[in-house]
């Protein structure tokens, strides 16, 4: 019997707990052996933002999933560098499971929106089942309007927190306790992350 792997890929600047709640919820709703977090090297789709170095986002990432033994991270996308290419990424980690292995791409409606903008959409398709959670201001019906017709949806709670959000609080030097674990707080502080 293969296992049901559920990749997430996101920027993670920084891992929240929107990010985690989503993957938790999607990892139940789905009974997912494993919940893969990526953080992407470069979104291509959001080339104005400069990120956090590859290294620390990677290293929040693993801070914010600490304890949970259902959650891994993968530097695939860091390793590769440049542009982070969904296509590119699912073939990378399909060629290395077994046969009988499925892949579930966790989205939110947000990011499924855009989908008809991914790089290869049909091959991500063809890779994986899609799985497209609610977002804050994101109608999931409307925004999975140019998905295949056989997307999972899964309802999470939700919750007003983004990682834009996060860098914005820093920055007017508010308190983003509770926005992430402490963990990558620490990290934050100890890094100077998003100060200017």
């Amino acid at each position: 019997m293969g296992r049901r792997i559920g990749i997430f890929g996101a920027t993670f600047d920084p891992p929240h707990y929107g990010h985690l709640t989503a993957a938790e919820f999607s990892r139940t709703a789905l009974k997912l052996d494993e919940v893969m977090m990526i953080p992407a090297s470069r979104n291509p789709l959001k080339l104005n933002h400069i990120p956090a170095p590859d290294n620390i986002r990677l290293k929040m990432t693993a801070a914010a999933i600490e304890g949970n033994p259902d959650f891994t991270v993968n530097d695939i996308e860091i390793r590769r560098g440049g542009l982070s290419f969904m296509a590119d990424t699912l073939k990378e980690i399909k060629y290395k499971l077994r046969d009988d292995d499925r892949l579930l791409l966790l989205i939110g409606a947000d990011t499924a929106a855009d989908f008809k903008l991914w790089k290869s959409p049909f091959e991500i398709i063809k890779l994986t089942e899609l799985v497209v959670f609610n977002r804050p201001g994101f109608d999931s019906s409307s925004s999975s309007a140019d998905l295949p017709k056989n997307i999972i949806k899964v309802e999470i709670p939700l919750m007003e927190i983004s990682s834009t959000m996060i860098r914005k609080r820093i920055q007017q030097g508010l308190s983003i306790r509770y926005l992430t674990p402490d963990r990558v707080i620490e990290i934050i502080n100890n890094e100077n992350l998003y100060i200017a």
